[in-house]
């Protein structure tokens, strides 16, 4: 246990919040959820998720092969069972993109995926609007590039769950983060909803925001010993 653990442990333990059993069983958990999130995303399984890399269109004699296409339609029936896909249609659709690609090199001029395949469905010679292979691009491209956004967020729970305001509620620090992520209304839009709806100006006011310091204590027991029955 470090020194600044053992300072924060003494003044919760001074405060009867947190005892030395409760705060070690926290402590487990932490570090094995840590362990478990890191062994998760170095599993070799996550392998399966380079064949897609066709979507890209940078090799196209390489990677935008029906093989890996036929790949990526079983991964998503993976994860979504209930998706279905017309493959004799699908492969007609592929074969015309391919052979379009491999005429026109224009595609190497643009930068962004959405500027590629807009590009390709806009100029594929094909009577239709791709109903098979629009719907495997358009879920591709949904995966996030990075956990960027994760770590953006995570950074601003610290910013909001600091000593100073270590008595919000769990849901509090929620909905803050939800409202500062999600919500599209500038700012005097924002101002003029909350002057409109005089319920949430109450409950802004009131003290439910908060979590009562006894409160916290029973929490943080109630969890330790359900951990412990695990």
């Amino acid at each position: 246990m470090t020194i600044k653990e053992t300072e924060l442990l003494n003044n919760l333990r001074d405060e009867s919040i947190l005892t030395l059993n409760i705060y070690n069983n926290f402590r487990t958990i932490f570090f094995e959820t840590c362990s478990d999130y890191i062994t998760e995303w170095t599993n070799p399984t996550l392998c399966k998720f380079n064949g897609v890399s066709w979507i890209t269109l940078k090799n196209i004699e390489g990677d935008f092969s029906w093989k890996n296409i036929s790949n990526t339609i079983q991964l998503i029936k993976n994860v979504i069972p209930s998706l279905t896909f017309n493959e004799a249609e699908l492969f007609d659709e592929f074969t015309i993109v391919k052979t379009n690609l491999q005429k026109n090199q224009k595609i190497k001029s643009f930068n962004t995926l959405d500027e590629k395949w807009t590009y390709v469905f806009q100029t594929a010679d094909i009577d239709g609007d791709f109903p098979n292979l629009k719907i495997v691009v358009e879920l591709l491209m949904c995966i996030p590039g990075s956990n960027a956004n994760v770590e953006r967020i995570f950074s601003d729970m610290n910013n909001l769950w600091t000593d100073d305001k270590s008595r919000f509620d769990v849901k509090t620090v929620k909905a803050m983060l939800v409202v500062k992520h999600f919500f599209t209304e500038d700012c005097s839009g924002f101002h003029d909803f909350l002057l409109g709806n005089k319920k949430l100006l109450k409950h802004i006011h009131s003290s439910e925001k908060y979590l009562p310091k006894e409160s916290k204590t029973v929490i943080l027991n109630t969890q330790a010993s359900t951990s412990n029955t695990c």
